[in-house]
């Protein structure tokens, strides 16, 4: 019995996470069946910043034998208040007519992290408004990077004090030229599958996590290898 814990957006969103019966198991599912995993746990936030991952895996203190996290898109916004994070930090005007008539609610319940108090809805119009806020005062390209680079840096380096097994899955493009990881094994395909344009990406409508069937099977198969084989492939065994 293996204590898997899943840090990251929605590439890591299962199944059983939705309403819809009909939608098959993602790849998360399939590790967690694989392994009979009781102790697993998937922890996803739409859009997470590096930042929330950061403090995600700060705050977790359960046992943890393996950690996969997908890394996060590289504008994304840290809002700590809210209970999402946001990408380029805002909200276009199709996206808020759109959210507008499915929801008004549901994806920013602030949240306050420290004591799990859930506070009052807000509207995405109120989101818009502080992102936009947001951008005029807080907010640009150099600051964005170096905020995201350094959360990259001090995941690694905390998973490697901590010694904890990890998979990382993250766009190389995202990893700066003067940085390594020293830890774990990191993996630079799999995050693109959610790319419109890839062969493995699908719809929400039909798949939890916006990959078709053979995508997640891919996934799931290659970290079951990764984990199988740990110390074949993890970099502080290459040393």
């Amino acid at each position: 019995m293996k204590n898997i814990v899943f840090f990251g957006h929605s590439l890591l969103r299962p199944a059983k996470f939705t309403s819809n019966d009909t939608f098959n198991d993602t790849f998360v599912d399939m590790v967690h069946k694989h392994y009979n995993a009781n102790n697993y746990e998937d922890i996803h936030v739409p859009c997470a910043s590096e930042e929330r991952l950061l403090f995600l895996l700060k705050k977790y203190k359960k046992p943890m034998d393996i950690v996969i996290i997908s890394h996060a898109h590289i504008q994304s916004v840290f809002c700590p208040s809210w209970a999402h994070d946001w990408i380029s930090a805002r909200i276009t005007a199709e996206e808020l007519r759109h959210c507008e008539k499915v929801d008004t609610h549901w994806r920013f319940t602030p949240t306050r992290y420290y004591t799990g108090e859930t506070t009052h809805s807000i509207s995405y119009k109120e989101v818009n408004a502080a992102l936009a806020d947001y951008r005029e005062y807080f907010h640009n390209n150099d600051v964005q990077l170096n905020r995201y680079h350094g959360a990259l840096m001090q995941i690694d380096q905390y998973l490697k004090y901590k010694n904890i097994p990890a998979i990382h899955l993250i766009r190389e493009e995202y990893v700066p030229s003067w940085f390594k990881f020293t830890h774990g094994i990191v993996n630079y395909d799999f995050i693109r599958f959610q790319h419109p344009y890839h062969e493995h990406c699908s719809s929400y409508s039909v798949s939890a996590n916006s990959i078709t069937d053979y995508g997640n099977q891919l996934i799931a198969d290659s970290l079951i290898g990764y984990i199988d084989n740990y110390k074949h492939y993890a970099l502080e065994y290459k040393c």
